[in-house]
């Protein structure tokens, strides 16, 4: 109810400023048009009673316009300009207007706007009140000052406000009581009027509502006991003495009652209001209070609370403020750090490491971003020995939403760094000894393939020399050898061939390790068709068919895969000799990120219990006798396929056909 209620106060002061300026400008505009139209409804609340003057209206219209620039927000230099000007002439108005009331003078401004009559035996036509021109100077001198926005001027506005708020209720006090002399002097003065006598004490609350700085709204929009209690007797104070005063001058009036019994009435009234009020406050406050010692007691178990959980963790915690003091430690920071919590309280935080500035600029971040994450620091103890850290910190806030400090807890990271530094050895050690081992193994495959060619290419001297003289042997003296000794030269001359093409293999695997690869976009079906048409004429008399489907292109070293459908379709061929009819059936789909492809017969087929055998080198899981070659085909289709990061595999069952897959990646090699 009370923070409704605040709330609503605090509603009404946000506005109210310029709803006492919006006010006052129309009041005066109506009171004005009264005078320029002769409308007396206009000129006063209740017919017979005296009229707001010309010049007051003025002055009303220029103090609510004064008021209202005044509350804006950031008024620019020509809005408090014309705020003061208007102020400025309103105090010319209501000082000239004093001045001859005073010393008897006539400027010429009481009738200046408009032809007046004497309404009453003590009235001058056209000139305002004198408690009128004195609570405009007043109201003036304040709005004058209220544009600065100092705070300097702050006390002068609020106490020129208050009086002529005071002075402007009187009138309207005398208007509710029938008292004449409250709202008019019989010294040949002019009476106050009751809407201007209204209206004034509208602009004077106006002008204390006008800054949230204000004492008068500080204290009727504050929670605090003193708040709280204010408002409740200014409710009291200006209510009830005014509504008993009233009631008991009308029974006077009445003859209920004489003057004596009156003011006694009116005593014991205020007496009995005033303690009700007393109590009820005194009630207040002592609620207050004991909810206030109850907050202090959970303030402080929550204090200790607090503590135990500060002291429970193993991690240095600490506080501090906004230009980087500590506020707060836990034990295991003295522990830290060597120091008592005493000292270090109130310390500057950064000394306690072995780089201050690094450390300033973490905290600095930290009030910067709000938050900071695994800042490495190095914390010295006063022993001199160090430990190395990581800081997790955060702001933390007020009531009002103010950031007021920071909450920092350290991670020692000594054991942590220092085993990372032993496994950042180790993989040193670890790597040097890879490279050492790869440099070795590269040395010695580089020999072995200088040996491989080597050794190959020096072979065939001796294999052309073999087959050249079997071949002059058979051709000039083959009719002195009989069939037995021709055959055994066949033999020997077949041998030599088959050996010429081993090297030749050999020679084929070795290179695929060692030629550069050059990548582009690979049409595989297209390469498929190729290889196969080129093979045929090497199988004349055979029907061969090749079975394909579309097929997804790929990206690699088109001469190496080339080689893969050469090796994988000649085989197909070559498994499937005994047959008339030969159908290879070739494939490809994409699965996830790769692209499959396959070879598929319906030949000899193998055992799966040696598929592990099929592409190691000299590998053969059929006799010569039964099918040609050398056992490095597939061994070198393994090689190429592996360079390009992909995987063969192979499926079959014998004398049923086989099934070579490879797959390559979909984003090429």
């Amino acid at each position: 109810m009370k923070t409704a209620i605040q709330n609503l106060l605090s509603g009404l002061f946000e506005c109210g400023s310029r709803t006492a300026a919006g006010i006052a400008v129309a009041v005066g505009m109506l009171a004005l048009l009264g005078w320029v139209y002769d409308l007396d409804v206009l000129k006063s609340v209740v017919p017979g009673l005296p009229p707001m003057k010309a010049n007051v209206t003025v002055a009303l219209i220029l103090s609510g316009i004064s008021l209202w620039i005044a509350c804006a927000e950031t008024p620019n230099r020509l809005s408090r300009k014309v705020s003061q000007t208007c102020a400025g002439a309103v105090l010319l108005i209501a000082l000239a207007t004093l001045a001859e009331n005073l010393f008897g003078m006539d400027f010429g401004i009481d009738q200046l706007l408009a032809q007046d009559v004497i309404n009453y035996p003590s009235d001058i036509p056209g000139r305002m009140s004198t408690r009128v021109a004195i609570c405009l100077v007043m109201l003036a001198t304040a709005l004058w000052l209220l544009v600065w926005n100092s705070r300097t001027f702050y006390k002068a506005i609020q106490i020129l406000a208050f009086s002529s708020v005071l002075i402007a209720l009187s009138g309207v006090v005398g208007y509710a009581y029938d008292i004449e002399g409250m709202h008019q002097v019989r010294l040949a003065f002019s009476p106050m009027a009751l809407h201007a006598a209204a209206t004034i004490a509208l602009l004077g609350l106006g002008i204390l509502s006008a800054s949230p700085e204000f004492l008068f709204r500080l204290v009727m929009t504050s929670d605090s006991a003193a708040g709280n209690s204010t408002r409740r007797l200014l409710l009291v104070a200006i209510g009830f003495p005014f509504a008993a005063g009233w009631l008991i001058v009308r029974g006077y009036r009445a003859d209920y009652f004489g003057e004596s019994v009156g003011v006694a009435l009116f005593a014991v009234v205020n007496m009995g209001g005033l303690s009700a009020v007393a109590l009820w406050n005194a009630g207040a406050l002592m609620s207050t209070d004991t909810r206030r010692r109850q907050a202090e007691e959970d303030f402080r178990s929550a204090s200790l609370y607090n503590r135990s959980l500060l002291e429970a963790s193993l991690d240095p915690l600490v506080t501090i403020n906004t230009v980087g003091k500590i506020t707060d430690v836990n034990e295991a920071t003295v522990q830290a750090t060597g120091v008592a919590r005493v000292a270090l309280i109130g310390s500057d935080f950064s000394d306690y490491f072995t780089e201050p500035e690094k450390a300033r600029a973490g905290y600095q971040e930290v009030f910067a971003k709000g938050l900071v994450m695994d800042y490495p620091l190095t914390l010295r103890n006063v022993s001199g020995k160090v430990r190395e850290v990581l800081y997790n910190a955060s702001v933390y806030r007020n009531q009002m939403g103010e950031v007021t400090g920071i909450f920092a807890a350290a991670r020692d990271i000594t054991e942590r760094k220092r085993d990372e530094d032993e496994i950042r050895k180790l993989n040193a050690e670890l790597e040097q000894r890879v490279a050492e081992r790869t440099a070795k193994l590269e040395a010695a495959n580089k020999e072995l393939e200088g040996f491989a060619y080597s050794v190959s290419h020096d072979l065939r001297t001796p294999l052309r020399a073999i087959d050249g003289f079997s071949q002059q042997v058979l051709k000039h003296y083959a009719d002195k050898l009989d069939d037995e000794g021709r055959r055994y030269l066949n033999v020997v001359r077949e041998n030599t061939r088959k050996m010429a093409q081993l090297i030749d293999d050999i020679l084929a695997f070795s290179r695929m390790g060692r030629l550069e690869m050059s990548v582009s976009e690979v049409n595989m079906e297209e390469l498929a068709r190729t290889v196969f048409e080129e093979l045929k004429p090497a199988f004349a008399g055979r029907e061969l068919t090749m079975k394909i489907s579309q097929l997804p292109p790929c990206r690699g070293d088109t001469a190496m895969l080339r080689q893969v459908w050469v090796n994988l379709l000649s085989n197909a061929i070559k498994f499937t000799r005994f047959k008339e009819a030969v159908l290879v059936e070739v494939g490809g789909k994409m699965e996830g990120a790769e692209r499959v492809y396959y070879v598929k017969d319906s030949g000899a087929g193998f055992d799966m219990l040696y598929a592990d055998k099929l592409f190691g080198v000299f590998q053969r899981l059929h006799g010569n006798e039964e099918f040609e070659g050398t056992g490095i085909g597939l061994a070198i289709v393994k090689r190429i396929i592996i360079r390009h990061g992909g995987r063969v595999w192979g499926e079959g069952k014998v004398d049923e056909g086989a099934t070579f897959y490879f797959a390559l990646p979909g984003q090429g090699a």
